[in-house]
């Protein structure tokens, strides 16, 4: 009985392992590759990701800096690095993919295409 058991958590510790192994392969790929500046497509915004996990977001009148994380391999949370008083938490959760050269970044049901400046 104690050979059973043994064989049974060590397979289900292995099922566990291979299912965050290939969590954790994907995402890696995802965070090197959005990695750089992203211009908006017919727009003023652009995205610039560094490896430390901030972002600066800027438009035509400001820049802003932020934290970001992966929440899984297809959300990132954005942090405002500096809050506003009237928002206890500014925080977003975006849906991004990459393909190629194009990022979709989606906010709030609203997608907006970014692509690689170099």
């Amino acid at each position: 009985m104690r050979l059973g058991t043994l064989l049974g958590v060590v397979v289900m510790g292995a099922a566990i392992a291979s299912c965050s192994l290939e969590r954790l392969s994907r995402a890696p790929k995802m965070e090197q590759s959005i990695l750089g500046r992203w211009g908006e497509v017919n727009g003023p915004t652009t995205l610039e990701f560094f490896q430390q996990g901030t972002v600066i977001i800027a438009t035509n009148e400001k820049a802003t800096s932020a934290y970001y994380e992966f929440v899984d391999e297809e959300s990132v949370k954005i942090e405002p690095k500096f809050r506003s008083r009237e928002m206890k938490d500014d925080s977003k959760v975006w849906r991004v993919a990459i393909r190629g050269d194009q990022l979709t970044v989606v906010d709030g049901g609203k997608a907006t295409r970014f692509h690689r400046q170099r």
